[in-house]
């Protein structure tokens, strides 16, 4: 049996995170962030791989971008 999924908003995200909805929906759209999946036209976020994310490639990933900032790439 495999153990369920727990999904969140980008939203609910974006309350843990030092970036903005905006600017999670620009990476996700991109394909940049490992931890979004894609359900119809919602983009939704894996809680556990988006922790694990965090407290690994998470700080790499940001370096170099700026956070809180919801500038167009």
């Amino acid at each position: 049996m495999t153990p369920q999924t727990e999904l969140m908003s980008m939203e609910e995200a974006a309350l843990d995170f030092p970036w903005t909805a905006r600017q999670l929906y620009r990476y996700a759209r991109s394909g940049e962030l490992p931890f979004v999946v894609r359900l119809g036209n919602r983009y939704l976020v894996s809680r556990n791989a988006f922790t694990r994310w965090k407290d690994t490639a998470g700080g790499q990933f940001m370096a170099g971008r700026e956070i809180g900032s919801d500038e167009k790439s």
